[in-house]
Order: structure tokens, then sequence, then C-alpha cells
């Protein structure tokens, strides 16, 4: 039997309906075999253009089938609609749920289905390996791997599936932000060893490039969220990236922190931010990265509030870290900071700042100072000490809208010790101090000096 016409078929979803120009095939019927078979099937449309055969047999309440397609320059969710979703319903609605868009410039399906087969994805064991084959080539793909990340965009991809697994190669996307922010990503792969596991494993490698904030973008993404060590808008930072990433998790919607692992590394470079190291502006940072299951460390030079400085941000696998800023301030990049002349203060000093990260309880920095080859005199008897006598400070740094606070602080500088909490006004000049103890020379105790 013959057939030849036109018509329609149901889209995807609320998909517009797929226009068939013409569907021709011929039709054989065997009552005695128990077979239907198809030849020279061929769809024909504005948006697919395909050809195949198929037969279904049906002999001792046993059903078996084999279907074959070949397809070139098709829309992929029009061919999605006409591919029949009996035929593979994992690997179906998998697709249906993750292929946004795209064009396929060529694909091949295969699908030899036994009723051993058949009987074992009614009792819900998932198809064998062996009964369907793609061959794929594609572009212009838009593509959801999971709600939880980025859609991805103009993606390029060539690769195959069988009835279990997926192995696509991915040479170029675009991963979509918002707010017109973008990775472009390329090198991907993206591969299931079992998409009918409970919990099926997805395993996606790729390199991107692109702009510090479009990273803090992604990392804002529910899936991703958790692995971010700062908790920062993505217009925060400027700078771009260059990283080379392995990422696996299960495609499943309710992804925990413990299901993602990720692998990180490469170079963040010109790394600029006005708040991040709050009134002390970073610039042309350049900073090694590398990050491997929740183990975080990025290091490298930048400039801050004008001054070289080495910089170190460190995170363990319980998202517990801190970033470390180490400066050495002369007499110029302490007038700046607003310790002038007038102070008493004359550099240079060593000062490290320590700022918790991520899970780590929020707390203001903590600044650890050499004063040894600095001298200090503030005309108040005892408050001094010559350049090259050791001496050190420790303060949590804690600002407010009246100004600075040196809390938790101690000085030592034999035989100064003071041990107390001083208050700066906004333009850094001295307000207020209170002492819990106050050493300025040999057998003083004082406590409580206000």
């Amino acid at each position: 039997m013959a057939l030849d016409g036109s018509g329609q078929v149901a889209g995807i979803g609320k998909d517009p309906a797929v226009v068939l120009s013409s569907l021709r095939t011929q039709l054989e019927v065997d009552p005695g075999a128990g077979e239907v078979r198809m030849g020279q099937l061929s769809f024909r449309g504005p948006l697919i253009n395909a050809e195949g055969s198929g037969m279904a047999r049906r002999r001792d309440d046993k059903n078996s089938h084999q279907f074959q397609i070949r397809a070139v320059d098709t829309d992929m969710r029009a061919a999605l609609a006409v591919w029949p979703a009996v035929t593979s319903p994992g690997l179906h609605a998998a697709l249906v749920e993750m292929v946004k868009s795209g064009r396929v410039e060529e694909i091949d399906v295969k699908l030899a289905m036994s009723p051993e087969a058949n009987a074992r994805l009614a009792d819900g064991k998932g198809m064998d390996d062996d009964a369907v084959a793609v061959s794929l080539k594609a572009s212009q793909v838009s593509f959801l791997p999971n709600p939880g990340l980025p859609l991805l965009t103009d993606a390029r991809v060539v690769g195959s599936t069988t009835g279990r697994t997926v192995d696509l190669t991915i040479s170029q996307a675009t991963a979509e932000l918002g707010e017109g922010r973008k990775l472009q990503l390329g090198e991907g792969t993206f591969a299931m060893s079992d998409t009918w596991a409970s919990r099926p494993q997805a395993r996606m490698g790729f390199k991107s490039t692109g702009s510090a904030d479009a990273l803090v973008a992604l990392l804002n993404f529910p899936s991703l969220r958790e692995f971010s060590p700062l908790k920062i808008e993505p217009g925060a930072l400027r700078g771009a990236i260059d990283l080379t990433n392995q990422l696996s998790l299960p495609l499943v919607n309710d992804l925990t922190f413990n299901d993602v692992v990720i692998r990180s590394s490469g170079m963040l470079s010109n790394i600029a931010s006005d708040n991040l190291l709050g009134g002390e502006k970073l610039e042309g940072a350049n900073l090694a990265l590398t990050y491997d299951r929740g183990q975080l460390a990025i290091k490298g030079e930048g400039r801050v509030g004008g001054d070289k400085a080495p910089i170190e941000l460190r995170q363990n696998a319980k998202g517990q870290g801190e970033a470390t800023v180490s400066l050495n301030l002369d007499n110029a990049a302490l007038k700046r900071r607003g310790f002038g002349p007038e102070t008493g203060i004359a550099g240079p000093m060593q000062v490290k700042v320590v700022k918790p990260l991520g899970r780590t309880p929020e707390a203001a920095p903590r600044v650890e100072v050499d004063l040894t080859k600095a001298a200090i005199d503030t005309g108040v008897p005892g408050v001094s000490k010559p350049a090259g006598r050791a001496g050190k400070a420790a303060f949590t740094y804690v600002v407010d809208d009246d100004g600075p606070d040196l809390e938790d602080l101690t000085i030592e500088s034999a035989p100064l010790l003071a041990k107390g909490r001083i208050s700066l006004t906004r333009q850094n000049t001295f307000e207020s101090a209170s002492f819990s103890q106050l050493r300025l020379s040999p057998g003083d105790n004082l406590t409580k000096v206000e």
C-alpha cells in the first residue's frame, strides 16, 4: 500500500505544529508474520527533511520493532515531534526537556528492539544499550543541561548516543547569564554513562573565557551558588577569565551541594573592584585559580589602594575560607591612608589583612602589622619607638558610618604594651581610645584607661 499525503503533527509541548508538505511511505501488512513494514518513509516540510524505514512485529504476545531514519537540514524540535517517543522514551524525554532549539545538519537514528528488550523496558529496567544508535551533527543549538544552570546557546554539537549512553563534543557554545552577561565556551564535551540510572550522571568539560563579572553571575545560579566563596553581586568585579573546567552532576531537579563535583584551573586577569576589599580599591590583579572538589586556591598579585600586594584566597571542602592581602606600606602609602607625618608614624611597615570568606562565620578583617622598621613618635611619653626596635600590632578592622574602629587591639614594642580599642574618624584621624591594659614603662600595669 502506497501512502502519499500532507498535513501536520503536534509540536512538542507548546511548540507550534510541524507542517508536513509531503509524507510518503510504502506500507505492507503481513498478518501471517504479525508484521507491519514501512518502506521508503519520507517527511518533507519547512522544518524537516527526513527519510527512513521501519518494521513492527507482534508474535505470541511479544512485541519487537526496528526503525531507522536519516534527517538533514532539520529543526531539532520538529525532529523530536516527528520521532515517536515510544521507540526510545527515556532518551526522547531527556532531549525534549534539555534541547530548546537548534538545527540538525545531519542525524542518523537506528533502533532495534527485540521482544526481550521490550520486556525489560516494560519492567522499568530501561533500554538495552545496543537497542539505539544515534549519530548527530548540529548547530545553533540552545541547550539547558539542568534547570539550575544557565542556558547554552549557539552550540555546535557532534556526537553519538546509544540506548543508555551519550557522548557529545561541543566545539563552541555561549552561556547566557542574564543582564547581557555571557561566557564563551569551547573544547566542550558532554557524556552520560547510563541515562536510565535513577540519578543519571552527566560529565561535562569545557574551556570558558569572558568577563569576571560573568563568572560571578554563573556562580550565582542555583546549582552553583554554594560553590562561590564571595557573596558579591556580578557588577562588583571587573576583569577577564580563562579557565579549563570539569563538571559532574546528576541530571535531577533536586541537586544538592554534595551532588556536584567541579574541577577548574586557569587565570583571572586584570581583576579590579571598588568595594571587594572594603575601602581599598583593587586594580590590575593577575591571579592563578585552582578548584578541586571544594578546595579552592587563588593566588597572585595586584594593586591594593595603589600599592603592589600579594593576594591569596583559600577555601576548604566545607566551604570555609579566608582571603589574605599583604602590603608593604612606605610613608607615601601611609599618607594615602590618612597616616601622614602629623600622626607621628613613619614607615615602612609590613601589613597582613585576613578576611573570612564562604561558610566561615561572618567577621571583620583581622590586621597584623610588623612595626620593626617603623618609627613612632606620638608626643605622648612612652608611646614611641625608634626604627629597628621589634614591634607589632594586631586588631580587627571594623568600619561603620562614623569611621573605622580598631577593635581587639594589641600593640607591643617593649616596654610598650597596649590592649584595647581605638576609634578613628572617617578621615582616619584619632577620635578616642580605651585600653584594658596599658604599660608605658617597665613596672607599669594600668587598666581601664580611656
